[in-house]
């Protein structure tokens, strides 16, 4: 980051510092340390800082810092008009100290000139190295490790049947029934009177064709 011009600003927290945990939680007032870092509002001038620290009184602590956080706008020179400025690392040092404070460009919010710990982030506890020198042999569990204990449920072993809902038959239409077509004379019902009239007629055209 600082090769390429960046003002870099680290804080590293060690367990046991000002009655917290550090080590990777959160920090206490962890917003406060948040605003007055980045300078999100100026930070504050001497005199609210010396207020500021009068009104803990040395009990560097969460809870102390919190109550007069809580009151810097009653505070000497620590009034914004309607805000309040951010908290100086001096004054965020009443809530948690941090054991790394490294501002390459020695900056802590809009505050300028501010020293830090002059000391390199602090390396892990632990060991490692490259994977030909380590293994999975030198991962090992705790002592006091072991399998879970209490009743543990057995799985159940039945095999799942699937039962599919039925599927509706469906009744076909019935087919029209076809007739077999046969050739042959129809039949007529034709009345007497119909039939004389025919004949009388066929037979009067046969006589004309004959004469």
């Amino acid at each position: 980051m600082t090769t390429e011009g960046n003002d870099a600003r680290m804080l590293s927290f060690a367990p046991n510092t000002g009655g917290n945990n550090g080590g990777h939680e959160f920090p206490e007032n962890g917003f406060d340390w948040l605003v007055g870092c980045l300078g999100i509002v100026d930070s504050c001038n001497t005199t609210c800082e010396t207020s500021f620290l009068a009104c803990v009184g040395g009990n560097v602590g969460s809870e102390k810092f919190r109550s007069c956080r809580e009151r810097m706008g009653t505070l000497n020179g620590c009034s914004m008009g309607n805000s309040i400025c951010a908290p100086t690392l001096n004054m965020m040092r009443q809530s948690e100290v941090p054991e790394v404070v490294n501002l390459s460009q020695g900056r802590f919010g809009t505050s300028t000139g501010v020293m830090g710990t002059a000391m390199g982030p602090k390396k892990p506890n632990c060991k490692f190295g490259s994977f030909d020198q380590e293994n999975e042999s030198d991962c090992k569990p705790p002592n006091n490790a072991g399998p879970a204990t209490g009743l543990v449920e057995a799985c159940d072993r039945s095999v799942p049947t699937s039962h599919p809902h039925p599927v509706p038959s469906v009744a076909p239409n019935p087919t029209p029934k076809m007739e077999p077509v046969s050739c042959g004379l129809a039949r007529f019902n034709i009345s007497d009177e119909i039939l004389l009239a025919i004949v009388g007629c066929w037979m009067a055209t046969m006589m004309f064709l004959n004469a």
